[in-house]
């Protein structure tokens, strides 16, 4: 790292004494060379191993690196758990245990920048810093993000604190831009050159909002259910577009169905399959004497609209709809199995739900 490199990076650090003798610049070093010798903060850190993650907080700070609220007391705690079957959750919480987390997104938030963080000297800012420079940069941890991993045990596989951008103007085309990162083990600041690094601790950032989690070629059959009536349908075997109708029951006692309309039944589901939850409703009660009275005041308590999907794996994935959200362009649903309620966007998923069944035949 060059002399003018080193500077740049030192205006933008937070640094509330003076900077001490012993902060280290590597010498002369291309980029080529930086990754060439890089070395990383947890080394040996393997994903699998990960079984726990805990990202805490201050309950304020929504994006890290935006600046920091003016107050740090209250703590915001998420945990994430990896279940027996492999898929991450959402751990230890009163409101969101059990929520499905999408796997890509702790690939691309965690593990990554685990294994991104820059541990050589290069990457050294200040070393041995002051409880007022670490603070002022985010890095303690009251202030700053705390993200740790951990194993089956809970034993402590990486454990990093992610503090503030280096840039907070995008004025000067030159301009360093990362964040500072240590080692909650260590004092030492680091420079981690990466930019988009936001974690938060709110596990409507983390969930898997995906309505159905599966793709169109899995479905082997629908059962539609609604107002106007209720349709099975099969698909025909190694026939990707070629439906087979079962039960047909309408409505409208005077509609006599004709052919099976197969391309609106694909366009359908495949637009069905895009849906995704808008909110994550409260937890349902486990006890029936309170389940059945919560559910009655969403319309979930008997309802009459939904769909249901049987995968070539045997799974089953069942949406229920409920009423609309009042003041809100939402309605209420629930999806098979799952310890909450949700809500789905009214003028698309619901509307879909509650579409005519007789428009996938002639007659």
């Amino acid at each position: 790292m060059n002399l003018d490199r080193a500077n740049r990076i030192l205006g933008v650090l937070v640094v509330v004494l003076a900077v001490p003798v012993g902060m280290i610049w590597s010498s002369e070093a291309t980029q080529a060379e930086d990754v060439l010798d890089f070395e990383p903060l947890f080394p040996g850190f393997t994903r699998s191993e990960v079984m726990h993650i805990r990202i805490e907080q201050p309950a304020a700070l929504m994006q890290i690196g935006q600046g920091g609220p003016q107050t740090f007391s209250e703590r915001a705690i998420l945990e994430l758990r990896r279940s027996t079957g492999g898929e991450w959750v959402v751990g230890q919480d009163p409101l969101f245990e059990g929520l499905p987390v999408l796997a890509t997104r702790i690939d691309q938030k965690i593990f990554e920048l685990m294994e991104g963080a820059p541990g050589g000297d290069g990457s050294l800012v200040l070393e041995d810093a002051t409880d007022e420079e670490l603070a002022g940069n985010l890095l303690n941890p009251e202030r700053g993000s705390t993200i740790t991993c951990m194993d089956a045990d809970r034993n402590v596989l990486a454990n990093l604190i992610l503090g503030r951008r280096t840039n907070r103007t995008d004025s000067a085309e030159d301009e360093v831009r990362g964040f500072f990162v240590r080692d909650a083990e260590s004092r030492d600041i680091r420079l981690f050159e990466r930019e988009g690094l936001l974690v938060t601790a709110r596990p409507a950032d983390w969930f898997d909002q995906r309505l159905f989690n599966t793709d169109f070629d899995s479905v082997v059959s629908v059962t539609w259910r609604n107002a106007t009536g209720r349709v099975v349908l099969y698909r025909e075997a190694d026939r990707r577009n070629i439906w087979r109708a079962g039960t047909k029951e309408f409505s409208e006692s005077n509609f006599v169905p004709g052919e099976l309309i197969h391309s609106e039944v694909t366009s359908y589901l495949i637009g069905l399959l895009r849906g995704q939850v808008a909110n994550v409703g409260p937890r349902i009660p486990l006890s029936e004497a309170e389940r059945l009275p919560f559910l009655d005041t969403l319309g979930l308590a008997t309802p009459t609209t939904g769909v249901l999907l049987e995968l070539e794996d045997g799974r089953k994935i069942g949406v229920t709809l409920g009423s609309d959200v009042t003041g809100s362009n939402t309605t209420n649903a629930w999806i098979q199995g799952w310890p909450f309620t949700i809500e789905v966007a009214t003028d698309s998923v619901a509307r879909e739900l509650r579409r005519d069944l007789t428009r996938f035949f002639g007659g």
